[in-house]
């Protein structure tokens, strides 16, 4: 264990640089960050992103107020392989995202919009995830290189799979060998319920990187209140796009059945039946979907 904290360059006891200069700190924020992940049909090149999660944070790692977003597109190519059974047990199906997904380009303006609040509000931030160099990768095919460069920091990246194997390097832990973000949480205590869907992989990478900064020695406050609120008061991007459609499909509903009864004088009671199916068709859009439950009973890992 001694040999892991000089390799990495931590005195063991104090937690402080003995070695390469600056290294736990280069692990400090030190501006605002946006910690997100992504889910996508592969690994490599050219995947395409299924889902988006991210949420600002300051630089004590607190959220930022009204900065989550949760949103699933509809890739152009096949879903499958191990990157879709994956996803699935995270609830992201074929289904949920042919119903409720938007499309790429939708899904590029929606992201674009939402950074460039953030940078406007807090300037460039720091990203955050974990092996967040992948996600960073998908998000760059979707939003262009000189967008990734104008919003984030990529100098300062903050990435929990790094800090993983520099506690497993420094510390005399056995029962840690893998640096998967659900072994990473089951590990630190952290809650993670599900895998594999961004919004739970978030916030579960967000208190994961507490916790490992703070057992090397660092000095960050665990504010696990502020993110169970930030989090449990979030509404999916699907919801006001259902309560949209939900307001078009009583109209014209009603608007229909209102036409019948008001035109109709053959067939009286044929046509109220159309006209009442055609409002209830309207209303049974309101009945929560599987998608609304997915930022709050999903998890990814």
């Amino acid at each position: 264990a001694d040999d892991g904290w000089a390799y990495h360059g931590f005195d063991r006891k104090m937690g402080q640089d003995s070695g390469p200069k600056g290294l736990l700190d280069q692990f400090l924020p030190n501006k605002h960050v946006f910690a997100f992940d992504v889910e996508a049909t592969g690994l490599g090149k050219g995947s395409q992103i299924t889902q988006l999660a991210g949420i600002a944070l300051d630089p004590q790692l607190n959220p930022v107020e009204n900065s989550l977003i949760d949103i699933i597109s509809k890739p152009t190519v096949e879903l499958g392989g191990e990157a879709y059974e994956q996803m699935r047990k995270g609830g992201i199906t074929r289904e949920l995202i042919s119903r409720v997904g938007v499309s790429q380009e939708e899904a590029r303006e929606i992201i674009l919009a939402k950074l460039e609040a953030l940078h406007n509000a807090h300037g460039q931030m720091s990203p955050m995830g974990h092996n967040v160099r992948y996600d960073l990768n998908r998000l760059e095919e979707l939003i262009g290189t000189e967008n990734v460069n104008k919003y984030f920091d990529t100098s300062r990246v903050l990435d929990s799979m790094t800090l993983t194997r520099v506690f497993q390097g420094a510390t005399d832990t056995k029962d840690l060998k893998s640096a998967q973000l659900s072994k990473v949480a089951e590990h630190l205590g952290v809650p993670l319920e599900g895998a594999h869907n961004a919004i739970s992989d978030i916030f579960a990478t967000i208190t994961s990187y507490r916790r490992l900064y703070n057992r090397l020695g660092g000095e960050l406050p665990m504010n696990d209140e502020a993110l169970a609120s930030a989090r449990g008061g979030f509404r999916s991007i699907a919801a006001p796009m259902r309560e949209s459609i939900v307001r078009n499909a009583r109209k014209i509903g009603e608007e229909v059945a209102t036409s019948i009864v008001k035109h109709t004088t053959k067939f009286p009671m044929g046509y109220a039946l159309v006209g009442a199916g055609a409002i209830g068709a309207g209303y049974l859009l309101t009945r929560p979907s599987e998608r609304d439950n997915v930022p709050t009973d999903n998890g990814s890992g």
